[in-house]
């Protein structure tokens, strides 16, 4: 099953709901933050351009949209943002005030020289479809993950959240930024259970005292908690999915390799995904190296060394030194 998303198209009716709703989500003041992604880079373009126009346009209603825009801006660049909920509560945040300031019309505002209203709702609805771009990714990502775990209740039920993300993205009445807002949301949250259970114990057959897994993860030290690192190699296709998770749950990680045969070292097709639970980000491996020392399946024993790169887009986890000792491997 692939997510294939929403595409978002607003018009001028929708405004009200969509203003008159914005206030009720995330209760929490959100702290201003520069985005975690790049997805707000024509916002802040436009809206850098609104402000420098609107200082020497001092009209009161035009003093008041420059309260707005300056307002915007700060939200988005003033400290930091540390994850994709983040951006997205920022998202939301943008929409309710350069939405309020600025009515949808359907031509240039009267008397102004300023772009038409109808260029930032293009602007904000680009904002969001990007976010389902990168939601749907990580689901599709988690999907192989999910794919390589052995047949049974845990392998079900990892693919229910799944199922579950990709409901949310494909659901019905997506008219809106809120109803946008809580698809995307809805979808993230589904995918990170689906990857916290394929990394736990229960999922992959790991268990055993003396399997580990371990790793430097951005010069700092990482290790799987005792019981919960696991691996599954599946004999049809040649691949070898690792995965473990620390101790505290704060983050996982899975290891996809197409094409192991035996002992050696693998430079291709290295695929998974490093999941930051605090933060709720995934990031997907891009690169990597997989070196097998030892390689039994009759005696389901897995042993070697490994590198990747990860990234989410804009922040990257690099992972060096890494090493596996299985002797729990679930071959199917």
């Amino acid at each position: 099953m692939q997510p294939h998303g929403h595409a978002l198209k607003l018009n001028a009716a929708l405004m009200a709901a969509v203003i008159g709703g914005l206030s009720c989500l995330l209760a929490p003041a959100i702290s201003l933050a520069v985005p975690y992604t790049d997805h707000f880079a024509p916002l802040i373009t436009e809206l850098k351009a609104r402000s420098t126009t609107f200082s020497n346009r001092p009209t009161k209603i035009e003093r008041q949209q420059k309260v707005a825009v300056d307002r915007t801006l700060a939200l988005l660049l003033r400290t930091v943002s540390t994850s994709e909920f983040r951006d997205l509560q920022n998202a939301i945040t943008a929409s309710k005030i350069l939405l309020k300031a600025f009515p949808i019309t359907t031509g240039p505002s009267a008397g102004s020289a300023l772009p038409t209203e109808s260029t930032l709702l293009t602007i904000l609805e680009e904002l969001f479809t990007g976010f389902n771009g990168d939601i749907s990714n990580m689901v599709a990502s988690s999907q192989i993950i999910v794919g390589g775990l052995v047949a049974g209740s845990c392998h079900d039920n990892a693919q229910i959240f799944l199922n579950q993300a990709v409901a949310a993205l494909n659901a019905p009445g997506v008219t809106n930024f809120i109803t946008f807002y809580q698809s995307l949301s809805t979808a993230l949250k589904a995918t990170l259970k689906a990857e916290a259970l394929a990394a736990s114990n229960a999922c992959m057959g790991g268990g055993s005292g003396s399997d580990s897994l371990a790793m430097t993860v951005n010069r700092t030290p990482w290790t799987a908690a005792t019981g919960s690192t696991g691996g599954a190699y599946t004999q049809s296709t040649k691949v070898l999915v690792l995965t473990g998770a620390q101790d505290n749950n704060n983050s996982a990680v899975a290891i996809v390799v197409n094409g192991v045969t035996g002992p050696g070292t693998y430079t291709t097709h290295i695929s998974g995904n490093y999941a930051d639970f605090t933060t709720a980000l995934l990031y997907f491996v891009g690169s990597g190296q997989l070196t097998v020392s030892t390689f039994n399946l009759n005696s389901h024993k897995i042993s070697g060394t490994f590198t990747f790169r990860s990234t989410t887009g804009t922040n990257i986890v690099t992972a060096t030194q890494g090493t596996f000792n299985l002797k729990g491997l679930t071959v199917n």
